[in-house]
């Protein structure tokens, strides 16, 4: 279904697509080490930017996200995950899909994983 100003989620292949490039824009946030999947198909290790990760879920005219992120050490991990959810709303805003509700999970912190812009000055 597709209005003006927004398109809600309803084909696979429009999913797919979204979730990879989610996928791509949070392995490139500073501090992110790795993605998780989400809970329900839970795995031993952490999946690189070839497994789709993040999760969307279409509910009625928004798309809801939930991302489960390994991050490095040396940003806060509050830091992190707002910058994750700020990629997340970019990419559904440069695909005209109406943003709900967005979830991240920080699950481990990486102490051997530095972020390209290396320690946080304070």
């Amino acid at each position: 279904m597709t209005t003006r100003d927004q398109f809600t989620v309803d084909s696979e292949a429009t999913v797919e697509t979204l979730t990879d490039q989610i996928n791509d824009r949070l392995l490139d946030v500073d501090g992110v080490h790795e993605l998780y999947p989400p809970h329900h198909h839970r795995r031993p290790a952490a999946f690189t930017s070839t497994t789709r990760t993040a999760e969307l879920r279409a509910d009625g005219s928004r798309t809801d996200v939930t991302a489960r992120l390994s991050v490095t050490s040396d940003r806060a991990g509050g830091d992190v995950a707002r910058d994750a959810a700020a990629a997340i709303r970019a990419v559904l805003a440069h695909s005209h899909v109406t943003c709900g509700q967005i979830t991240i999970t920080i699950v481990s912190i990486d102490d051997q994983a530095v972020s390209s812009a290396g320690p946080t000055q304070k």
